[in-house]
């Protein structure tokens, strides 16, 4: 027999069999990491598959997500003691009509390497503008090509620079186009792939140019760009900022963790229903109607205090705490900053919780490292950031970080 449910996220009821897991906090921002009993829910595959496209990937692939995900992930490669892939830096896609149906973005990787990836318009889609990268449905389609221009001879950063490159461009056609490698023979005449040509092959990535049939004029873009950072000229890039990728984000945490948290009872009150308009609602003029609590990305301003003491290297803080009777959700980025969401409003509710949230339960995530800890009280978290009192789970996370200044330099004449 098969039940029936409502969905949180659309109000509507179906069967069990169209539900799927769903992370309240994103995956993409070390949500996988996080305990399943606060921090995932079940909703319907429609609005779980919406919340992907829509919602989540708003603020991850949104040019302030993409440097979020940026902060502090030397620190952590560091600590891996041997090459791993580092997050990209989107610089916005570049001036100049190469073709009414091609879009050329201008990424950074490791040791500033230029990427260039040439993929087809969006079709004038506005709410895909201010994706770095573009409308990831019609990029996996049409996954384009994407060029990469290494800045460094140094070994290590090499190989990092290609796991980076290989692991954000999973389905485009990849070269490396100053990088040449030969295999070479050993001393019994058997042929023998050097390392790099082997770790090519298994990435998928073509080193040297594209012939000019595969080119289409791909790597005239591509040297105009290499030229232009030769001779230190700015690339004049256009990217799209939004002010507002992050409150649909928030109405769905506060939206997951209420239900969470609460259930059913949660999902009746009337903040509970702004929160689902407000997650469903594409319109921003609609949306900063709705009567919702909280501070977004750019208007938090915490004070000095918590500013220095709360924020974790390369991590994501999320800090569930009530006050007045009301359910609170706090988040502090890798970059210190803040957004605030209000839960639940309702006491006869939030009485439930136990004495802990009071005092403050907080989760922090950290997706360089692999890994999350929590629930902490905020007092012990406070407490060992201030070297009063260290928590074992808290000097084990740290143990994950090294110093970036132990890496080897990218340009030998550095050193």
């Amino acid at each position: 027999m098969n039940l029936q449910k409502e969905c949180i996220y659309c109000g509507d009821t179906k069967s069990e069999d169209q539900f799927s897991d769903e992370h309240i906090w994103p995956d993409a921002l070390g949500g996988d990491y996080l305990p399943k009993d606060v921090w995932r829910t079940k909703v319907c595959r429609s609005c779980n598959s919406m919340a992907g496209l829509f919602v989540d990937a708003a603020f991850i692939r949104s040019w302030i997500g993409k440097a979020e995900q940026s902060t502090a992930a030397l620190d952590y490669l560091a600590g891996l003691n041997k090459p791993a892939a580092l997050p990209l830096s989107y610089m916005g896609h570049l001036d100049g009509a190469w073709s009414s149906n091609t879009i050329a973005d201008h990424w950074l990787g490791p040791c500033s390497a230029t990427i260039i990836h040439l993929r087809p318009s969006d079709n004038d889609q506005d709410w895909s503008r201010a994706y770095a990268g573009g409308d990831p449905k019609n990029n996996r389609k049409k996954p384009g090509r994407a060029y990469l221009a290494l800045t460094s001879e140094e070994p290590f950063w090499v190989v990092v620079s290609l796991l980076s490159f290989a692991k954000h461009f999973k389905h485009a056609e990849k070269f490396v186009v100053n990088l040449v490698v030969e295999d070479t023979e050993s001393e019994l005449g058997d042929s023998k792939a050097h390392p790099l040509v082997q770790l090519l092959k298994k990435l998928k990535i073509r080193p040297g140019k594209p012939t000019p049939s595969e080119s289409m004029d791909d790597f005239s873009i591509v040297n105009d760009v290499l030229e232009a950072a030769r001779r230190g000229e700015q690339i004049k890039t256009n990217v799209t900022i939004s002010q507002f990728a992050d409150h649909r984000l928030l109405a769905k945490i506060a939206l997951g963790l209420g239900f969470q948290l609460f259930g059913g009872d949660f999902t009746i009150t009337c903040y509970a229903k702004n929160l689902r308009k407000a997650f469903r609602e594409a319109n921003v003029s609609k949306r900063l109607q709705l009567p919702l609590r909280g501070q977004g990305y750019f208007s938090g301003n915490p004070d000095a205090m918590l500013k220095q003491v709360l924020p974790w290297s390369g991590g994501w803080l999320l800090l569930l705490r009530v006050a007045k009777g009301q359910l609170g959700l706090h988040i502090v980025t890798p970059t210190a900053k803040t957004m605030t969401i209000l839960i639940c409003d309702e006491p006869t509710l939030v009485s439930r919780l136990g004495p802990e949230y009071e005092d403050g339960q907080i989760w922090l995530t950290i997706p360089p490292a692999d890994m999350s800890v929590g629930p902490i009280p905020l007092p012990d978290y406070i407490a060992h950031q201030l070297n009063v009192s260290p928590h074992p789970e808290l000097v084990a996370l740290g143990s994950k970080r090294g110093d970036w200044r132990s890496l080897p330099q990218c340009r030998a004449s550095e050193k």
